[in-house]
C-alpha cells in the first residue's frame, strides 16, 4: 500500500471532521471511503465519456471498470448511455 499526502482546503477539511464524528470512524478511514468512492465514480464518467463518444467499446470499458461483459450491459442500460458510433476501420 502506497502514502499520498496532500493538503485539503479548510470546508473540505471540515466536511471530512464531520464524516468521522457522524460515520463514528478515524479520519484516515473515512478518508479512503472517500477516495475508494471518488475513484469508482470517476472511472464510471471516464467509461460513460469514451462509450458514448464511440471511442471505447463495451469489452474495453467493462475490462477498464473491473466488472464482466453482461454488467457492462446492465450498466449502459440503467444509466441510459447512448453509444457513440464507432468508425468501421
Amino acid at each position: 500500500m502506497g502514502k499520498i499526502c496532500f493538503d485539503l482546503e479548510e470546508d473540505h477539511l471540515k466536511s471530512v471532521e464531520a464524516l468521522s464524528k457522524e460515520m463514528n470512524m478515524e479520519i484516515e478511514a473515512v478518508m479512503k471511503e472517500i477516495i475508494k468512492e471518488g475513484i469508482v465514480g470517476l472511472k464510471k464518467k471516464v467509461a460513460r465519456e469514451k462509450l458514448e463518444s464511440g471511442e471505447w467499446t463495451l469489452r474495453k470499458a467493462a475490462k477498464f471498470l473491473g466488472i464482466s461483459f453482461s454488467e457492462i450491459v446492465r450498466f449502459v442500460e440503467k444509466e441510459k448511455i447512448k453509444l457513440g458510433k464507432r468508425p468501421l476501420i
